[in-house]
């Protein structure tokens, strides 16, 4: 019995990484010179990733900035600074490590950001209030949208696709969402959660403009029917302040300004009805 429920743990746990599409940052490391090193990162994920990297043994050595190096991780490969051997006729020694987390630091987010209906236009859409207060991210605002069976949910904002997470069923336990995250120009998200199942339009690194379909809409099960969820967040705070000050909640969501035709952009009312 207690096999079975670790290894129910285990693939849950293991599905949670996979839906989430992370991948590990590789740290590396090339002597150009006696007692000299250049250091680098690569991010394969494609959204931000914060880095904290310090040295628990640097035996005669020194580095060309401050440590522990403390910096925002964009796609793809960077070099981060240069190691070196302080006096050349005695041994030095180094040993690394590092630790990460999702999301760029700092995020200047414009509040007067605007942002589309994800409905097609002319497509009447009930806003739908969700109270967090009660769950693990009690500073979560989230809207919903109604919808009809089969519509397609559409950007709401242009970015880059950076996470797609799909529901999985492991020995009849369903677990995980449907949705995506899109990566915004300022390094803030937009997530869309209730996606009907293998219904997701988009690929990972994908460019999408606002009005790109992502997806179907789900959620029929729900007392309102079809709809998607919405919501902008960005990270509020540096990886290693999260870490040493046990901050849980680090994300700063946002209650987007919305254009609806020619009109100026406006705050959600729940349960007002709205369309492009």
């Amino acid at each position: 019995m207690k096999k079975s429920i670790f290894l129910i743990v285990f693939f849950m746990f293991v599905s949670s990484l996979m839906a989430q599409n992370y991948q590990k940052v590789v740290i590396t490391y090339d002597r150009i010179g006696d007692g000299l090193y250049n250091f680098y990162a690569e991010n394969p994920n494609f959204y931000p990733m914060q880095i904290c990297l310090d040295f628990p043994d640097f035996q005669n050595m020194t580095a060309t900035c401050p440590l522990p190096y403390v910096s925002t991780l964009e796609h793809g490969k960077h070099y981060l600074f240069q190691v070196k051997r302080v006096l050349l006729d005695i041994p030095g020694s180094f040993k690394h490590s590092f630790y990460t987390r999702i999301g760029g630091y700092p995020v200047l987010y414009d509040p007067n950001t605007v942002y589309q209906l994800p409905v097609a236009k002319d497509k009447p859409t009930k806003a739908l209030a969700f109270d967090n207060s009660k769950s693990e991210e009690p500073a979560k605002i989230q809207w919903g949208f109604s919808m009809s069976k089969g519509d397609s949910v559409l950007a709401c904002r242009e970015g880059v696709v950076c996470l797609i997470s799909e529901a999985k069923t492991v020995n009849g336990y369903r677990t995980g969402e449907n949705s995506v995250t899109i990566l915004h120009p300022d390094n803030s998200f937009g997530k869309y959660e209730v996606l009907a199942d293998s219904s997701t339009f988009v690929r990972l690194g994908d460019t999408v403009k606002a009005g790109t379909p992502l997806g179907i809409a789900g959620g029929e099960n729900y007392q309102f029917g079809a709809h998607t969820r919405f919501s902008v967040y960005y990270v509020n705070a540096r990886i290693d302040s999260i870490t040493n000050n046990k901050i849980k909640n680090f994300n700063t969501y946002v209650d987007p300004l919305f254009r609806v035709g020619e009109g100026k952009p406006f705050t959600l009312k729940a349960n007002s009805e709205y369309e492009n």
